[in-house]
C-alpha cells in the first residue's frame, strides 16, 4: 500500500506540475497572440500610414513651392523699387549738380 500511494502522490504532482506547464503554455500563447495581433492590425495599417505620410509631404512640398514663389516676388519687388530709387536719386543729383552749376555761372557773371 505504501507503494501504490507514492506511486498516487507522484502521479498527482506529475498532473499538478503538466497542468501548470499547460496553463503557463496557455499565457505564453495568449500573450504572443495579443502581440501578433497587435502585429498584424499595425502592418494592416501601414499602407494607411504610408499614404497619410505621401499626402502631408506632398502638402508640406506644395506649401514650400507656393512659399518660394512668394518671397520670389518680394525679392523681385524690392529690387525694382531699389531700382527706382536709385534712379531718383541718380536724377535729384543731377538737378542739384545742374543747380549749383547754374548758381556758380551766375555769380560769374556778376563778378
Amino acid at each position: 500500500m505504501v507503494i501504490s500511494h507514492c506511486c498516487f502522490a507522484g502521479e498527482t504532482s506529475k498532473l499538478l506540475y503538466q497542468k501548470l506547464v499547460q496553463e503557463e503554455a496557455q499565457d505564453i500563447k495568449d500573450q504572443l497572440g495579443g502581440e501578433l495581433k497587435i502585429s498584424r492590425e499595425d502592418a494592416e495599417s501601414l499602407p494607411v500610414v504610408r499614404e497619410k505620410a505621401k499626402d502631408k509631404n506632398d502638402k508640406l512640398g506644395e506649401e514650400l513651392k507656393t512659399t518660394t514663389q512668394g518671397i520670389q516676388t518680394l525679392e523681385e519687388a524690392a529690387r525694382e523699387e531699389s531700382r527706382e530709387i536709385k534712379d531718383k536719386l541718380g536724377e535729384m543729383h543731377q538737378f542739384i549738380d545742374r543747380l549749383s552749376s547754374s548758381a556758380g555761372a551766375s555769380r560769374t557773371w556778376e563778378g
